[in-house]
């Protein structure tokens, strides 16, 4: 391969690990990895950047280097389903998000499947998967309405329904985004802008929906775009389905609703910032008093985490991110043949700030300016 400015580009395919570098012509040894040459995803490529001081002669005009590349058609929904190996225990495909916490201490809180999650088996075990993962944390799926199914925006809902896509721990997105001719998951898109939008308020307390996204059209799954107007996606929207919208020359993502929407219109369930607030606090919760787990819990120490939470919620409050919450401690939810067994309760109350889904405006004409403008 020519070396051009003392780089090469590779595909984006290819896969780094099995990147191997000689000389010209494949003979002598390999060059070695962070001495001789560095890689780096950029873009829509790899490139292999020749490190000044290493193996690699000065001035090279060609390496030979050999890769594998992935191969995107040998996966499949069984692989993503994944599994548990009765007799050594090995987890695969979605098992392996209960995995990401205890190996590496990151907490997922929003899953996506692109390319897999229309299929009815994949969306449904993405949502048994993420509510009450290792039986103590929750969070929210992603997942693609089956485009192919659906000629007509109409039929979306119907799609929806057949393929079981109502839980209020999924969300459901109709259409693809794209982009200099790239074509994108509109998943995708929402988790990035989803944590965007969190990274900005330092909690889920806001919806993505009216956000921008960095997209050039809404397109099907055959890449003819789509021009929904306002009637049109905000039927979708009442059926709990997200998707983009055109307004005022930029895209945006388009919807506040759960794919629970409208079988479930309770507050907890259907509305983005509500339920993912309440599993933000829940699993903060979990994190933050995880040491008095098996530790003794006599009145102070009960105390002392009802305080606890109460200041980070008048915290929470005095920030403008919710109306308001409080913990409690009663001692008659906690008898005492729950106590010998070890079990104590806290009730653990708030409110969500509120998304502005209806904004109305009645216009209308005042004939006292005229009077007051004309008289003498």
């Amino acid at each position: 391969m020519t070396v051009a400015e003392g780089k090469i580009t590779l595909p984006f395919d290819a896969i780094a690990k099995s990147i191997v570098v000689k000389e010209a012509g494949g003979t002598g040894d390999a060059y070695e990895l962070g001495t001789d040459y560095d890689l780096i995803y950029n873009g829509g490529e790899l490139s292999l950047i020749i490190l000044e001081g290493g193996g690699i002669p000065a001035g090279a005009a060609s390496l030979n280097v050999a890769y594998s590349v992935v191969d995107r058609e040998a996966v499949t929904a069984d692989d993503i389903i994944g599994g548990v190996d009765v007799e050594t225990n090995q987890k695969t495909g979605l098992e392996l998000l209960y995995l990401a916490f205890i190996r590496h201490g990151v907490l997922p809180d929003l899953i996506i499947a692109p390319g897999f999650s229309h299929i009815p088996e994949v969306a449904a075990v993405m949502e048994q998967k993420i509510q009450n993962y290792c039986d103590t944390f929750k969070g929210k799926a992603l997942v693609e309405l089956d485009m192919s199914s659906i000629p007509n925006y109409t039929d979306a809902p119907d799609v929806k329904n057949r393929d079981g896509i109502n839980g209020h721990n999924q969300y459901a997105f109709y259409g693809f985004g794209k982009r200099n001719g790239r074509t994108y998951h509109l998943s995708t898109l929402a988790s990035a802008l989803i944590a965007a939008v969190d990274m900005d308020n330092e909690c889920p307390c806001d919806s993505p929906s009216n956000k921008a996204i960095d997209i050039e059209a809404l397109v099907d799954s055959e890449g003819n775009e789509l021009w929904l107007d306002i009637p049109e996606v905000n039927c979708l929207n009442k059926n709990g389905i997200m998707t983009a919208l055109n307004f005022n020359g930029k895209y945006v993502l388009w919807g506040n609703e759960s794919a629970a929407f409208p079988s479930s219109e309770a507050i907890e369930d259907a509305f983005i910032c509500n339920s993912r607030m309440l599993d933000w606090v829940s699993n903060t919760i979990v994190l933050t008093t995880w040491a008095y787990v098996d530790g003794r819990l006599n009145r102070r120490e009960i105390e002392s985490i009802a305080d606890m939470l109460n200041i980070w919620f008048n915290g929470l409050v005095a920030d403008g991110k919710m109306y308001g919450g409080r913990a409690e401690y009663h001692d008659e939810k906690n008898p005492t043949e729950n106590l010998i067994k070890g079990k104590f309760t806290f009730d653990v109350w708030l409110f969500n700030l509120l998304s502005a889904k209806e904004i109305q405006y009645h216009v209308g004409v005042d004939l006292s300016y005229l009077t007051n403008a004309l008289s003498a």
